[in-house]
C-alpha cells in the first residue's frame, strides 16, 4: 500500500490547526488590545484638551474680570478733575499706572444718541517703554474708542450686563481691545456715564495654549475673532473658519466640548475642544491640536503589535509541526486499544509513552475499561433496585385518597407533588363516627426512600386508630393522644435519626367544635366570609373591609415526632362555622425556589390564598399549585408539596345549644413539661416570622363549587382574573 501524502497525516493536520487556533487568537487579541489603547488615548487627549480650554478661558474670564474692577474702582473714587499739562486726568493716569494694560482711558457721558467725553487720559510713550503702539496707532486707537462710544450710545442694548468688550486689533494692528462699562444716573433713563478702556491684549494671548502641533484663539458668540496668538488671524477681518469645533462651540448646547475629528481649511485633520468663558463673557476659547502629532504614539503601538503578531505566529507554526509528530505516535497507540476496546476485549490495556495529556489520555482509557466491567455488573443492580423503588412509589401512592372527599358536612380536596420518587409528605382523612371527621396532614424530614419509610409508619398508624375508633365510637378522638401514640413509634422505628412534623384536627359537627393538635407543623389557617365572625380581632376585622376572606391562623407549637419520645402534646379547641375554609400545607410550598427568585414565604402565601378564599376548594388548590409553578416550576424541587383545602358545607346549621367560644384550650390535657428541643431544621422553622414573605405579583383562576358537591367548571364559564398584587 503506498503511503498517504504527508498533507492528509494526522501530523499535518494538527500542525494546521494548532497554527490556524494560534493566529485566530493573536489576531483579535492584537486588534482589541490596540482599540482599548486607542480609546484610551483618546479619552487621555480629549481630558487635557478640555483642561487646557477650560483653563485658558478661566484665565482669561480672570483678566476681563481684573480690568473690568479697575474700571469700576477708578469711577467710584473720581473727585474734581485735574489735569496735567497734555491734557490727561491725573486720576485716570493714576488708575493706568496700577494697570498697566490700559493705553488709554476715557470717562463718557451718554446722553440719548449723543455722547460727551468727560475727562481722558493716556500712556506717555516715553514714561511706558513696554507700550507697544506707536503714536499713530495710538491715535487710530483714540477715535475707534469714539466710534465706539458713538455706537453703544445708539445701541445701548449691546452691553451685556453694563460691560461691552470688542477687539480693535485690526485697526490698530497690534493686539488691542475696548473694555467699556456703563454707570447709570440716578433718576436718568436716557442718560448714563460709561468708562471705557483700550488695553493691550498680552495677557489673553499668554493665557492662550501654542506650540507646534496645539494653538488657541478666542471668538465671540457672532463668530468673530476676539484674540489669538496667531497675529495673521487676529488682525484679520474675516470672519473666523467655521469647522466642526467652531460650530459645535457656537451652538452652546454645552459649556465646553471636545472634537475628536475635523479639517481645518488648509485640509489637515484635527482634534480640538471649546470652553465657554465664565462669568457671564460671550466668549469661547477654542483649543486645536495636530491629530496625527496627537495619536503617533497608537500608531507606533499598531506597528510593534503587528510585529509581534507575526512573531508569534511563525513561533507557533515552528511548534507544532515539532510537537504534532510526537503526539499523534502515542494516539496511534490509543487508536488500537480503543479498537479492541470496543468489540468487546476488556481486558487490553494501554502502556503510555510520556507524561503529558496523551498520557492521562492512555491511563484514562486503561480506567474507562475497568469502569466498563463494573458499570455492566452494576446496572444489573441498579435496574432491580429502581424496581423496586417504583414499586415502594405505587406503594405509597395508596397512602392518599384516590378522589375528593365530600361528606354531609365536609368536602376535602388534595395535592401532592414528590420531590423524587418517594416522598415524605402525608395527608388523610378518616370518617370516626356520625358527624365527626378526623383530617390530617404530616411531612417527615428530608425526602427520598427513609422519609416514605416514616411516612408508612404514620399511615398504619392512622389507619389503625381510625379503624379502631370508628369501631368503638365511645371512646374520644383525641388529636393530643394519637400524637403521643405516633411519636412512641416513630421513635422505636428510626430512633431519632429522622423527625416529622404533623397536624391533626377532628371537626365534630354535633358541637361545632374543631380540636387539634401539632407536632411542629406549619400552622394551618381557616378563610371566613363573615365580616362579623367572632373569631376575629380589631386589625382582622379592619382587613376585612378590604379582602374577600380573612385568615385565621390556628396556632398551637409542639416538638415534631421522633425527636424525643417523653414529649407530650397539647391540644385547643375553636369553634367552626358554615363556610368555613380550612387550607393546610407542608413547608415545601413556601420554601422551594427557582434559582433566579425568592421562595414564596408564608406571609405571601396566606395574602395570596385570602384573595381568592370566596372561590371553592377546588378553585383554590388549582390557584395555589398555579403560585407555586410561578415561585418553583414543577420540576427539580428541593422538597416535597402537598396542599389540603377542606370546606365545611354553608348548609350546615350549628347546634343551638353549644355556647360560641372564640378559641380554648382543651381542660383534659395537662401542658408538657418544659424541657430542651433538639435544634433540628423542621423546629428551627417555629421560630420564623409567620408574616415573613415578600410581596408578588400573581395570575390565578377561578373554579365553581355548591355547598355539598364538588364540580369542576370550564374555563369559559368562570373567566381567568390577575390578582394584582400579594
Amino acid at each position: 500500500m503506498s503511503q498517504r501524502p504527508a498533507r492528509h497525516s494526522l501530523t499535518a493536520k494538527l500542525a494546521y490547526l494548532m497554527t490556524i487556533v494560534v493566529l485566530l487568537s493573536v489576531i483579535p487579541l492584537t486588534l482589541q488590545f490596540t482599540n482599548k489603547f486607542s480609546a484610551y488615548i483618546l479619552q487621555t487627549i480629549e481630558e487635557s484638551t478640555n483642561v487646557i480650554a477650560e483653563r485658558s478661558s478661566a484665565d482669561i474670564s480672570g483678566i476681563l474680570e481684573g480690568w473690568i474692577g479697575q474700571l469700576s474702582v477708578t469711577t467710584s473714587k473720581m473727585t474734581a478733575s485735574k489735569t496735567d499739562t497734555q491734557g490727561n486726568d491725573l486720576e485716570l493716569q493714576g488708575a493706568m499706572r496700577a494697570e498697566r494694560d490700559f493705553i488709554i482711558l476715557k470717562l463718557y457721558l451718554i446722553d440719548g444718541k449723543n455722547y460727551k467725553v468727560l475727562r481722558q487720559a493716556q500712556q506717555m510713550v516715553e514714561k511706558n517703554k513696554d507700550m507697544p503702539l506707536k503714536p499713530d496707532q495710538i491715535k487710530s486707537l483714540d477715535g475707534s474708542m469714539n466710534e465706539l462710544a458713538n455706537f453703544l450710545a445708539v445701541n445701548p442694548g449691546r452691553f451685556e450686563g453694563d460691560r461691552f468688550i470688542k477687539n480693535v486689533s485690526p485697526q490698530t494692528e497690534t493686539p488691542t481691545a475696548l473694555i467699556a462699562v456703563r454707570f447709570r444716573i440716578p433718576g436718568q433713563t436716557s442718560k448714563f456715564a460709561m468708562m471705557m478702556a483700550a488695553a493691550t491684549m498680552t495677557k489673553i494671548q499668554l493665557s492662550l495654549p501654542q506650540s507646534r502641533t496645539t494653538n488657541g484663539y478666542v471668538i465671540t458668540t457672532d463668530g468673530s475673532i476676539f484674540a489669538s496668538t496667531n497675529e495673521q488671524r487676529l488682525f484679520s477681518k474675516k470672519p473666523v473658519e467655521r469647522h466642526e469645533l467652531v460650530k459645535m462651540a457656537l451652538m452652546r448646547r454645552a459649556p465646553s466640548g471636545f472634537s475628536p475629528e475635523f479639517s481645518s481649511a488648509d485640509g489637515k485633520a484635527k482634534i480640538g475642544s471649546f470652553a465657554q468663558t465664565p462669568r457671564g463673557f460671550r466668549l469661547l476659547t477654542i483649543v486645536e491640536r495636530d491629530r496625527a502629532a496627537a495619536f503617533q504614539v497608537v500608531q507606533k503601538t499598531y506597528i510593534r503589535s503587528a510585529l509581534w503578531g507575526v512573531l508569534i505566529f511563525l513561533l507557533a507554526a515552528m511548534t507544532s509541526f515539532i510537537s504534532a509528530n510526537g503526539i499523534t505516535k502515542n494516539l496511534r497507540d490509543l487508536v488500537s486499544a480503543t479498537a479492541k476496546i470496543a468489540s468487546g476485549n476488556f481486558s487490553v490495556r494501554v502502556q503510555p509513552r510520556s507524561s503529558d495529556e496523551v498520557s492521562e489520555l492512555s491511563h484514562s482509557v486503561n480506567n474507562m475499561a475497568t469502569r466498563i466491567q463494573m458499570l455492566m455488573s452494576q446496572e444489573v443492580e441498579k435496574a432491580r433496585f429502581e424496581k423496586e423503588l417504583e414499586t415502594a412509589r405505587m406503594v405509597q401512592s395508596t397512602f392518599f385518597p384516590k378522589k375528593d372527599i365530600v361528606k354531609t358536612h365536609l368536602a376535602v380536596t388534595g395535592s401532592y407533588q414528590p420531590a423524587t420518587e418517594c416522598g415524605g409528605d402525608l395527608w388523610g382523612h378518616y370518617t370516626i363516627k356520625e358527624g365527626v371527621e378526623l383530617m390530617y396532614i404530616a411531612d417527615a424530614m428530608g425526602h427520598g426512600a427513609p422519609a416514605a419509610l416514616v411516612t408508612a409508619i404514620a399511615y398504619a398508624v392512622c389507619q389503625s386508630v381510625s379503624i379502631f375508633l370508628s369501631e368503638n365510637t365511645g371512646l374520644d378522638p383525641s388529636p393530643a393522644t394519637l400524637l403521643r401514640r405516633l411519636n412512641s413509634i416513630i421513635m422505636d422505628a428510626v430512633d431519632g435519626k429522622i423527625s416529622m412534623t404533623f397536624f391533626v384536627a377532628v371537626f365534630d359537627f354535633n358541637t361545632g367544635k374543631v380540636t387539634y393538635a401539632n407536632a411542629g407543623h406549619n400552622f394551618p389557617f381557616i378563610l371566613t366570609g363573615n365580616k362579623d365572625d367572632p373569631r376575629l380581632g380589631k386589625s382582622a376585622r379592619r382587613m376585612s373591609q378590604k379582602m374577600p376572606t380573612v385568615p385565621i391562623t390556628v396556632t398551637l407549637q409542639g416538638t415534631p415526632l421522633g425527636v424525643d419520645k417523653e414529649i407530650t402534646y397539647n391540644e385547643k379547641s375553636m369553634d367552626f362555622y358554615p363556610g368555613d375554609k380550612i387550607f393546610l400545607f407542608t413547608d415545601g410550598l413556601i420554601e422551594n425556589q427557582l434559582v433566579d427568585r425568592d421562595p414564596i414565604g408564608r406571609k405571601a402565601l396566606v395574602d395570596a390564598v385570602s384573595t381568592w378564599g370566596d372561590q371553592n376548594i377546588l378553585e383554590i388548590k388549582s390557584r395555589t399549585l398555579t403560585l407555586g409553578q410561578q415561585f418553583f416550576g414543577s420540576e427539580n424541587l428541593q422538597d416535597d408539596v402537598t396542599i389540603v383545602v377542606a370546606e365545611v358545607s354553608k348548609a350546615w346549621v350549628r347546634p343551638s345549644n353549644v355556647t360560641i367560644n372564640n378559641m380554648s384550650e382543651s381542660q383534659n390535657v395537662p401542658p408538657p413539661p418544659p424541657q430542651a428541643i433538639a435544634p433540628i431544621p423542621v423546629i428551627q422553622e417555629l421560630a420564623l416570622d409567620l408574616d415573613d414573605a415578600k410581596p408578588q405579583t400573581l395570575a390565578v383562576f377561578d373554579l365553581g363549587i355548591d355547598d355539598n358537591k364538588l364540580v369542576e367548571n370550564n374555563e369559559s364559564s368562570t373567566p381567568k382574573k390577575p390578582l394584582s398584587a400579594v
